[in-house]
């Protein structure tokens, strides 16, 4: 059988992405059968009855939906035979343990990356490209106005950022997504001798972090109340404190407060963030990343999702064949 023949109903969108000869889905938004989950942020897990991950991306869906989950937990480089199919996980560079997904059946290749990061994190597995006949990516950050700033420069711009604060006599508060962020930030101002302070919800991740290898540094827990379970109110004076950004009412008692919102959003002027300050921290590719990850997979096809159609033009300009991925019945490959 040939390649395009075997491949003319390889996989569909409707709208979650599936493998139609095998029934397995990638990332879905909806409970399924059988689900390969590329990490553990919120959009991209749900309860599958069944679930392929890495080690840490199992922990992490297991402590937020229930330990109870039926998974398989597939370390990187250790292909797995499903339904028809050899599955490998790469390391995809977003947060621990997030994984690119290669999927290979007679001979052809299709590389689904998740959600990804090139460049080197503080907290984060290297990511890995492997070439690949076909694949799907993600454009979260698909214009070539998104160019982040180096971890470096970030760095020195944050540690700078809270020591202004501190000096004023109030409280930083960083605005940051449990899962990846908040550690990349606990392991960078904790390595510069800073005091810090998380969010229960943060503490979790920290702590899962740390069983799996990746120290974050020494942290202490925030409680605001005493009780039977918990100690009294934590003194936030002189520490810099880790938070998710959607706990607003959390956030609203902290006396004397000053809020750094780090999302590569506030690259753009203007772009609302939430926070009297911000910095461009993302766990995302940015553009040249995301050209970089073509260059390198040298599919013979490129399906863009997660962005906007432009990325996908911009590669056609560049000589790729690629499509933006919308809801269809089938994809051809080839």
């Amino acid at each position: 059988m040939t390649e395009r023949s075997l491949l003319g109903t390889f996989f569909q969108s409707d709208p979650d992405l599936r493998l139609v000869a095998a029934d397995i889905y990638l990332d879905p938004s909806s409970p399924r059968r059988l689900a390969i989950v590329s990490h553990a942020h919120g959009d991209h897990i749900e309860r599958h009855d069944h679930f392929v991950a890495t080690p840490v991306t199992a922990a992490v869906v297991r402590s937020r939906l229930g330990a109870s989950l039926r998974g398989t937990e597939l370390s990187f480089r250790h292909p797995l035979e499903l339904e028809g199919h050899e599955i490998e996980l790469f390391p995809a560079g977003h947060v621990l343990g997030s994984a690119m997904t290669m999927i290979r059946r007679d001979g052809v290749s299709l590389l689904y990356t998740g959600d990804f990061r090139l460049r080197r994190s503080w907290t984060t597995e290297d990511a890995e490209v492997a070439e690949a006949d076909a694949l799907i990516m993600e454009s979260t950050y698909g214009s070539p106005d998104w160019r982040f700033p180096s971890r470096d420069e970030l760095g020195a711009r944050l540690l700078a950022l809270v020591s202004d604060i501190l000096g004023s006599g109030n409280v930083p508060v960083l605005l940051a997504y449990s899962l990846g962020k908040a550690q990349e930030v606990c392991s960078w101002l904790t390595r510069h001798g800073l005091r810090v302070v998380v969010h229960p919800s943060i503490a979790r991740i920290n702590d899962i972090y740390r069983k799996h290898g990746v120290d974050v540094g020494p942290c202490e827990v925030w409680t605001r109340q005493a009780g039977l379970f918990a100690k009294a109110t934590t003194e936030l004076r002189g520490a810099a404190v880790v938070v998710p950004p959607h706990i607003d009412a959390e956030i609203r008692r902290i006396p004397r407060r000053e809020t750094i919102s780090l999302t590569g959003w506030s690259l753009r002027g203007g772009w609302k963030t939430g926070g009297d300050h911000a910095l461009p921290l993302s766990d995302h590719a940015d553009f040249d990343e995301l050209i970089e990850l073509v260059e390198r997979v040298r599919p013979r096809v490129v399906y863009v999702t997660h962005g906007s159609a432009r990325f996908a033009r911009e590669l056609r300009d560049r000589g790729f064949a690629a499509e933006f991925l919308k809801q269809k019945p089938q994809m051809r490959l080839f």
